[in-house]
């Protein structure tokens, strides 16, 4: 048996779900607990507030949706908080997801599952749009 050069030491308890266009953290604030909060990050455009409609009086679905996971709603557990994710990425994803957690020892978060459009769990999704690029497309 050879053994790995190194060992990961996963933080299971703070993932991350991601596709081609979107980050969600699983917030936890260590010592204090679960939180029950979302950050919905856009790869390319960044946070929900700094989306071309966020200061708008009537918001996209996307961006009042991406507000309300990491202000208005609290999920009591992990998992509804990572289905809750995931139903985020089946409204307005790409459908080819990323599960991530934190490395202790590298510092850096590590890609420990990976599935592809039309396959596995996510049989049946279809790719979308990007909603948020069409909100900064020039009009």
């Amino acid at each position: 048996m050879v053994e790995a050069p190194f060992k990961l030491n996963l933080v299971k308890n703070e993932p991350v779900i991601r596709d081609d266009r979107w980050e969600i953290s699983i917030t936890n604030l260590g010592d204090f607990g679960f939180d029950g909060k979302l950050c919905v990050r856009h790869r390319q455009l960044g946070t929900w507030d700094e989306w071309p409609d966020s200061e708008a009086d009537a918001p996209s679905a996307i961006t009042a949706r991406a507000y309300d996971l990491e202000h208005e709603v609290t999920f009591p557990s992990l998992g509804k908080a990572m289905r809750a994710a995931m139903s985020f990425l089946r409204r307005f994803g790409s459908g080819e997801v990323e599960w991530l957690e934190w490395d202790v020892d590298g510092q850096r978060h590590v890609v420990v599952q990976h599935t592809q459009r039309g396959t596995g769990e996510l049989s049946g999704w279809k790719y979308q749009p990007d909603p948020v690029a069409a909100l900064a497309a020039p009009a």
